[in-house]
């Protein structure tokens, strides 16, 4: 309950802050080059950020695989945990992902271009993707691992670290390009 009042207290003031920018920049026209300059550099300097943080989880992730500890018999993962093969779940996540950033790639071209048809088409292709992806390989990929802990060692924390930040990433950008979606059509 207290999670929730958090995540709620969180959310909102994104909210409002969003609602707020629209609101300025369609009715009131109030964002110049410099303004909108500062909002690049101000997502330039998230998106380092974000990147650095899956950097050092991978970081230490890859630690631990190239570097296992003798308590664990000098294995990856302690025994009897079975991890899943790089060919079935993350490739196939791979690949839906890819094809999710090409169709919101295209959305964009297509809306620089005046077509608003185009730009929700291949948005809502990009929306089902990403969809697809974590609603169906994630969790699947997770349901796979069901003897894999993120108590068990280094290894399974930094799994489900690793792949619950970048599906909560992934949700958040379901997310905007629905709302662009809606505010564009």
């Amino acid at each position: 309950k207290a999670a929730l009042v958090a995540l709620v207290l969180m959310l909102a003031p994104i909210y409002f802050w969003i609602l707020e920018l629209h609101y300025d920049s369609v009715y009131l026209g109030k964002f110049n080059f410099k303004v909108r300059r500062a909002m690049v550099g101000g997502f330039l300097l998230f998106l380092i950020s974000e990147a650095a943080v899956f950097a050092t989880f991978i970081w230490a992730y890859f630690d631990r695989y190239f570097h296992t500890p003798a308590v664990l018999g000098g294995t990856l993962a302690p025994l009897g945990i079975e991890l899943v093969s790089w060919n079935a779940y993350p490739l196939w996540g791979c690949f839906v992902l890819l094809a999710s950033g090409w169709a919101c790639n295209q959305a964009y071209y297509a809306a620089r271009g005046g077509s608003s048809t185009m730009f929700y088409l291949w948005s809502v292709y990009g929306i089902a993707l990403g969809v697809i992806f974590v609603f169906f390989i994630q969790l699947s990929e997770y349901v796979a691992t069901n003897t894999l802990s993120i108590s068990d060692s280094v290894v399974g924390s930094c799994y489900y670290l690793i792949t619950g930040f970048h599906g909560l990433h992934v949700c958040i950008g379901l997310i905007f390009l629905a709302i662009a979606t809606v505010q564009l059509d």
